[in-house]
């Protein structure tokens, strides 16, 4: 089945994205309606969650959960292909466990909640390695 379930702004349009099937896809707003733009994250365990998606610097950056382990995956056109992107610690998936993304033009946030507690890492510029933020 196809789910939009996040969307953010790219360049004056929108994008989406969602579970479709055993993967997650993005879609871009086309004027008429949404058109598929590409597939990424083939996940193990279940149908995939998008828990997070912003337009950060360096493009899209979403966060996914297959039920056991969120992923940040990186689009740098418009959700056309994805790369995954290191998080800065183990981002546990389950209950009372959760993953946002937010961005800015010069900054990126990630939150966290291991279910112990929360964490905030927050760069300038890109989420592109682990270890950045604070």
């Amino acid at each position: 089945h196809d789910e939009l379930r996040r969307v953010a702004p790219v360049g004056g349009a929108a994008v989406a994205a969602g579970p479709r099937g055993e993967t997650v896809a993005a879609w871009r707003d086309g004027g008429g309606g949404w058109l598929a733009a590409g597939r990424f994250g083939r996940l193990a365990g279940g149908i995939p969650v998008v828990t997070g998606l912003t337009a950060a610097p360096g493009g899209l950056l979403t966060a996914v959960s297959d039920g056991s382990v969120h992923t940040l995956w990186l689009s740098a056109d418009a959700g056309r292909a994805w790369r995954p992107v290191a998080a800065p610690a183990p981002l546990p998936a389950g209950a009372e466990r959760d993953v946002a993304v937010a961005a800015t033009a010069e900054r990126t946030v990630l939150l966290a909640d291991d279910g112990g507690g929360g964490r905030v890492w927050v760069t300038d510029g890109p989420l592109t390695r682990a270890g950045q933020g604070r």
